[in-house]
Parts: C-alpha cells; structure tokens; sequence
C-alpha cells in the first residue's frame, strides 16, 4: 500500500490536477455551489469544530503536522463557537445558584457577554 489516496487502478497516483477536474465536474451535475476541492479540508474543520470536538481532533484528522498549525489555521471559525460555549458556561452559573442576590439578577445573554468578551 503506498499511501496514496487518489490512484490509478494499478495503483500508480492520480496527478493533482485530474482529481480537481473530476471534483469540479462531479460537483456541477450534481448541482451544488461552487467549491474548490481544498476548500473541502475547511469544510470538515468547520463541522468538527461546530460539533464540540477540540483542535487535537481536526489537528489528527486532517493529519496536520502539529496543533499549532491547526489552530492558527482555524481558530477564525470559533467566535461562534466562544459565543455558545460562553452561553453555556452562563447557564451552568446561573442555575447552580440558589438565585438570592443582593442586586438585580443577570440574564443569561448578559452573563455570556461578558464571559465571551462582547
């Protein structure tokens, strides 16, 4: 097995620019948006991220060679990911409280701003 992941059913690899081709077309008649093929790897970051999985999973599947890389790479996908996780963390503080405070109580979305920085 050499480790190619597109090849010739002789098992000799397939050149870079054939595989994109072949993407291209199959994405036109099945009729979705336009995409590069690299784009792909982006896509498959995003959705794990999305999902609640950390920057160790998608540095491993996408078999990038450090966690650095795959951090710098897509940490701009996570504001929305803070944001939830912010709102989340809120939720967990507010309901672990017995709810008698000497001020106005907090709400939840103002909680989460704070804690995410907006």
């Amino acid at each position: 097995m050499a480790g190619f992941v597109f090849t010739t059913e002789t098992g000799q690899p397939l050149h870079p620019a054939f595989v994109t081709e072949e993407f291209e077309q199959l994405s036109m008649e099945a009729g979705l948006p336009p995409i590069r093929f690299h784009d792909l790897r982006h896509g498959a970051a995003s959705i794990l991220l999305a999902a609640g999985y950390d920057m160790k999973v998608v540095q491993e599947t996408l078999r990038l060679s450090s966690i650095t890389i795959a951090a710098d790479t897509y940490t701009s996908l996570l504001p929305g990911l803070a944001r939830q996780s912010a709102e989340d963390a809120a939720a967990v503080i507010l309901n672990a409280g017995s709810g008698k405070r000497g001020e106005t109580p907090i709400t939840r979305a103002e909680l989460a701003g704070i804690m995410s920085g907006t």
